[in-house]
């Protein structure tokens, strides 16, 4: 298990479309359908889709395809897409995001005005985040104005794919991890606030235990 002070990478995600990705997605402790999809016409989402929606801080990572889920249980279709930032807090007033640092959360040091300043253990996975979109009306994700939006950073990701896991024995629909790093560890990020109704959600960091590899 890693500390809550070691620079993390920032979060990456993509569904698992190919073979090798396939083979080394995390294990899920439900066995309910996934019940994603990969993004799809009418909305192209590029770069200019993410700059309108985030800012020009954000560049997408096309080698990793947006992927749509239900993440906050309200019945409409959520966005994921993976990025790289160059400085995640900057525009998050101005285009009304809100940066979630769940890993460091998870150790109980998650204030991202502070660990958005941690850099990636590995270069390689340096400014890489994930952005989530919560879907509104019947346009969903890509909405004018939809419900919310996340910046989520520093998850240590080798690869990710939306799918059910177990959450305090409930099937929650998150986003799943197999980590890098000599552990391999995988693991979970989840709206929480599909678990407690009555308060305001935000995205947790859940561990799952070893790779399968």
């Amino acid at each position: 298990m890693r500390t809550p002070f070691r620079n993390s990478a920032l979060l990456v995600v993509v569904l698992a479309a190919s073979a090798a990705a396939q083979q080394s997605a995390p294990p899920a402790a439900s066995d309910a359908k996934p019940d994603i999809k990969l993004v799809a016409p009418p909305v192209a989402v590029d770069d200019k889709f993410v700059k309108e929606r985030f800012g020009d801080q954000f560049t997408l990572m096309p080698q990793f395809p947006g992927m749509v889920a239900d993440l906050d249980g309200d019945g409409v279709e959520d966005l994921v897409l993976a990025a790289r930032a160059k400085s995640p807090m900057l525009d998050e007033g101005s285009k009304g995001y809100k940066v979630v640092d769940p890993y460091n959360g998870f150790f109980g040091f998650g204030d991202p005005h502070i660990t958005a300043g941690f850099g990636a253990d590995d270069p390689t996975h340096k400014g890489e985040v994930l952005l989530v979109i919560h879907g509104a009306g019947s346009e969903a994700w890509h909405a004018d104005k939809p419900k919310a939006k996340f910046v989520l950073i520093n998850l240590p990701y080798k690869t990710v794919g939306l799918r059910r896991v177990m959450i305090n024995k409930k099937a929650v629909m998150a986003i799943a991890m197999e980590e890098y790093g000599a552990m391999q560890d995988t693991s979970a990020v989840y709206w929480d606030g599909n678990l407690k109704k009555k308060k305001p959600g935000t995205y947790k960091y859940e561990p799952l235990g070893a790779s399968m590899d």
